[in-house]
């Protein structure tokens, strides 16, 4: 599970890591948590360049009747994206990046649940799998732009902490990933295995992080 996450690089480290041409200003953030609204990387069909928009964090299927009273799920197993009629569409064409300065995981540690904030080395951002779907609304509401993290089983590094983590899109693969037009279901779930990344690292962080109002870098903090 991934149930908390950060985004706190420069729009320029953006860029440059994951080839945007769109320019444009986001918060920081060092807390994100569930129903708020994540950072999303698309690719359009017809030019595929790479789009950076605003997304719900939780997934509401364009199927849904009502999203006030539909499940909204943060995360989707890799293991059920192919039947599970929530994810089926989104993963065949509606794949995303979700870019991340890094995850927190939650661990008991003396009767309590001890935070561990996992990050690539110099706090470089990465890239989390994610498959987003637009809810069009009515004619009183809004469309909805929503996504979810894809999980996948843990590595050696997170092994000791939690039994699942977001998957970690290669640089190699953003854009096999995003491609609208890739159907190959083989090459696409290839890339959801767990793998070891020489440059993740995590330590122990505060009972600050907890609550979804702490929103700053004492989060991140060495405990």
């Amino acid at each position: 599970m991934c149930g908390r996450f950060t985004l706190f690089a420069k729009i320029n480290e953006l860029k440059a890591e994951f080839n945007l041409k769109d320019e444009g200003t986001f918060s920081s953030s060092y807390n994100i948590a569930p129903s708020q609204s994540i950072l999303i990387i698309s690719q359009d069909t017809e030019t595929h360049d790479k789009h950076l928009h605003l997304a719900h964090w939780g997934l509401i299927p364009s199927w849904t009747k009502n999203p006030n009273e539909a499940p909204k799920p943060i995360n989707a197993r890799f293991e059920t994206l192919k039947e599970k009629p929530y994810y089926k569409k989104a993963f065949q064409k509606q794949r995303c990046l979700i870019p991340t300065s890094g995850f927190y995981e939650w661990t008991s540690s003396n009767g309590a649940k001890q935070p561990y904030f996992f990050y690539m080395k110099e706090y470089k951002p990465f890239a989390l799998a994610g498959i987003y779907d637009y809810w069009l609304g009515g004619d009183e509401t809004v469309e909805i732009v929503s996504a979810a993290i894809i999980t996948t089983d843990a590595n050696s590094l997170l092994k000791p902490y939690h039994a699942r983590m977001p998957v970690i899109i290669e640089s190699h693969n953003y854009n096999h990933w995003l491609d609208p037009e890739n159907n190959n279901t083989e090459e696409l779930m290839a890339m959801l295995y767990p793998r070891e990344y020489t440059e993740l690292t995590c330590h122990a962080v505060s009972q600050y992080v907890n609550a979804p109002k702490n929103n700053d870098p004492n989060c991140i903090k060495f405990a």
